[in-house]
């Protein structure tokens, strides 16, 4: 899927693992990925004061939308990652041994991957405030 908007990058989050105050490129071993993460610190404001919907659409049939308001000190790399992460892990939060039978797996179509498969990277805003990432597996 081509996204549009203005591009960020979000670190290299992986929502499985990923616990509120974790550094969003805290699994990578950073000597391989040094330069982008000297360049997108996590303390970073990515998102100014506004209302803003995350639609997570991978790997769902049926996207996953979240609102939500920034203040005026605007969201950083590290809790933009802690929401996005909190988000994935509530779409996942029953699926269990028996995926088909989970109210969550049938509302959002959950397709090909757990959650520990994902990988996050970049998020995408469009002039109307929709953000959609970028999603590895």
């Amino acid at each position: 899927m081509t996204r549009k908007g203005k591009e960020i990058v979000a670190g290299y989050c992986w929502p499985g693992r990923h616990k509120e105050g974790d550094n969003p490129w805290n699994y990578y071993d950073n000597s391989e990925y040094q330069d982008e993460v000297d360049a997108s610190p996590r303390d970073e404001v990515i998102l100014p004061k506004g209302k803003y919907t995350l639609e997570i659409d991978y790997p769902l049939s049926t996207p996953f939308r979240s609102v939500f308001t920034v203040g005026k000190e605007g969201m950083t790399r590290q809790k933009f990652a802690d929401f996005a992460a909190s988000k994935y892990q509530f779409i996942y939060s029953f699926v269990q041994d028996g995926m088909e039978s989970n109210s969550n797996w049938n509302k959002y179509g959950i397709w090909g991957h757990g959650i520990g498969d994902l990988t996050f990277h970049t998020l995408y805003v469009d002039e109307d405030n929709l953000i959609t990432l970028g999603v590895d597996s």
